[in-house]
């Protein structure tokens, strides 16, 4: 393991060992929805919500489409390696790191602004982006050095082109403390129906668990945590596969179904 690799591992592990905050600990809610004081000011960027913006039908990349012509040639072969390893942009996450350093003409203004809300060209521009890909490292954890690959070239662009520089830590302006912190809260607030209170809470602390540290033991608790549901009472495993689905299709695919 490089000392790089190594430093963001620990990091890693210090978050997960980290206690929940109030509001991540509290039942008090049906919905298991937090505590509105602490609400945050990070979050993840919306995909979807982005490619349409960008023309995508239905907010669903198109690697084909002309939408992507016009696009830097030197991300074609830096970003566009990052997946699949063919120079070619053709996946989503793809596309929207390198338009965000290779912008594309937008004539609609209404849909140039979405853009510009959900990855503006500052720093929590920068750290949404980073938190795309580390969202893909839970997802995928088998391909976790190309993304940390895709993070540092971000990084290294920010810097050279926007001048915005950010840092691998846990702090809130860090990659991983904005990421955890975003995935918290988009965890907190995806609903989650007909489990007891506890189940709830159980079952956020444990997603959470995960997507801070996609880690093999990390996965086999949700999944205990699964089965555990499974055998006495369908209806709520149902609900937990709905709600872990609505946050990532990847991760149920992986923790639940």
């Amino acid at each position: 393991m490089g000392k790089i690799e190594a430093v963001l591992s620990a990091i890693f592990v210090f978050l997960v060992a980290a206690p929940l905050p109030a509001y991540a600990q509290s039942t008090s809610s049906d919905s298991g929805d937090y505590n509105p004081s602490y609400q945050l000011t990070v979050t993840m960027l919306s995909q979807v919500t982005i490619l349409e913006s960008y023309g995508f039908e239905n907010g669903v990349y198109d690697s084909l489409s002309d939408i992507s012509i016009g696009i830097d040639d030197e991300l074609h072969e830096t970003i566009g390696n990052v997946e699949n390893e063919d120079f070619f942009i053709d996946t989503p996450e793809e596309f929207l790191t390198a338009v965000y350093f290779s912008p594309i003409e937008i004539t609609d203004i209404s849909a140039q602004r979405i853009i510009e809300e959900e990855l503006p060209q500052d720093k929590e521009g920068v750290l949404r982006l980073c938190g795309m890909w580390l969202k893909k490292v839970a997802e995928y954890p088998e391909n976790s050095k190309n993304y940390w690959d895709a993070i540092e070239l971000i990084k290294q662009k920010a810097e050279e082109e926007l001048n915005i520089v950010v840092k691998d830590n846990g702090e809130p302006d860090g990659i991983i403390g904005y990421y955890v912190e975003a995935m918290r809260k988009e965890i907190y607030e995806t609903p989650l129906d007909l489990l007891s209170s506890e189940e709830k809470a159980k079952a956020r602390e444990l997603l959470l668990a995960y997507f801070k540290n996609p880690s093999v033991e990390n996965g086999e608790k949700f999944k205990d945590f699964s089965r555990s549901l499974r055998s006495y009472d369908s209806n709520k495993s149902t609900a937990l596969l709905v709600f872990v689905n609505t946050i990532s299709p990847e991760v149920c695919n992986r923790l639940v179904a």
